[in-house]
């Protein structure tokens, strides 16, 4: 009886061992995947703060950005994003 139930819980191993080898298979599939959104995010973030410059004149550049905002925007405001403590201009 101990022998068949020993043998009982090896056969339930080797059905699991596969599931579980597929599901580590699928996770890390996943994690690379999003390693590489992530990495293509960044260059592209990088990207876009290398031609901010670009988009303002020198005159502009040599001012403080606030001063910039004031003279080119209609209505500008400065607003504090409570959930990351970061300020948007609106």
């Amino acid at each position: 009886m101990v022998k068949q139930s020993t043998q009982l819980k090896e056969l339930k191993t080797q059905t699991q061992q596969p599931q579980f080898k597929e599901l580590e298979i699928e996770v890390e599939r996943q994690i690379s995947a999003i390693k590489v959104v992530r990495d293509v995010e960044i260059e592209r973030l990088l990207m876009e703060l290398r031609l901010v410059p670009s988009c303002f004149s020198e005159e502009q550049l040599r001012k403080p950005m606030l001063q910039v905002f004031e003279e080119t925007l209609p209505n500008p405001s400065i607003v504090k994003d409570e959930g990351n403590g970061k300020f948007d201009v609106k």
